[in-house]
């Protein structure tokens, strides 16, 4: 896969800008504050549909503008793909994927995959696990179209399963909704576990990679990465355990999560 152009209007310090790109190495030059990040930052909307270095997306459009526009074309194989990403001041962003509109951002996910090396990358060391698990979701997102499935699924499903606890805590309507709780807590359960193996997985892989290099420049040295979770896994690549092991973990939290009205693991 291969980026062919990129489009720009209002993003950041471009007011215009058109982009022709070859398929192999493209370098870009200027000195600081040329916007030089600006390009790479545009390139990752197409891919992922937000920033990579903000969450605010004002930051993204040009100032005294209400709209930022980023379109661009890529080559897989045979596959042309053309996406557009528009960020307004006011509003909802919105993605279109050959003239499509997406009906969410995570829909983008998988169709222009693209790596990028930055200095946030550090986070993922010296910052909090939010961030480990999202560089691990990153990947798994882009790869996996089964992991998308869970992952939006899981997400959604412990959106329910928080407002039903905050229900509990500020009405004190325990009884009657137990049942909904306890169906919540089996699908989260199903999806849950199916993301922490996939995160296990990916690590393991990770691990053997990282250690290859380490040991070009280190010999005798051994980087060990392991996933830490409160979920008890019992049996090595089962799934269905984990699955088990994760509803008995939500059971075990109930009464702590009513009182608190949030998930707690």
């Amino acid at each position: 896969m291969y980026l062919k152009h990129l489009e720009l209007s209002n993003f950041r310090n471009y007011r215009s800008l058109k982009l022709e790109l070859k398929p192999g190495l493209n370098i870009f030059v200027g000195k600081n504050a040329q916007g030089k990040t600006n390009l790479l930052e545009s390139i990752y909307f197409l891919s992922q549909g937000s920033s990579y270095r903000t969450s605010d997306i004002k930051e993204a459009i040009l100032w005294t503008n209400d709209l930022a526009i980023i379109r661009g074309g890529a080559k897989n194989k045979d596959r042309e793909i053309f996406v557009e990403v528009f960020l307004p001041r006011k509003g909802r962003r919105k993605v279109r994927l050959n003239g499509s509109y997406l009906n969410r951002i995570s829909d983008l996910w998988g169709n222009l995959i693209f790596v990028i090396f930055s200095p946030q990358d550090l986070d993922i060391v010296r910052s909090s696990p939010v961030f480990r698990r999202q560089f691990l979701d990153r990947i798994l997102n882009n790869t996996n179209p089964e992991y998308i499935y869970h992952f939006k699924r899981y997400q959604k499903i412990l959106s329910q399963r928080n407002s039903l606890l905050k229900l509990f805590h500020q009405k004190n309507r325990i009884r009657k909704f137990l049942d909904t709780l306890n169906l919540w807590n089996r699908l989260l359960a199903t999806s849950g576990s199916f993301i922490i193996m996939e995160r296990i997985r990916l690590l393991s892989i990770l691990n053997n990679f990282a250690n290859k290099v380490i040991n070009k420049f280190l010999s005798g040295e051994k980087l060990i990465l392991f996933y830490d979770t409160p979920i008890t896994i019992e049996k090595k690549n089962d799934r269905k355990d984990l699955e088990t092991s994760m509803l008995k973990k939500l059971k075990e939290r109930q009464k702590r999560d009513i009182s608190v009205g949030a998930t707690t693991i």
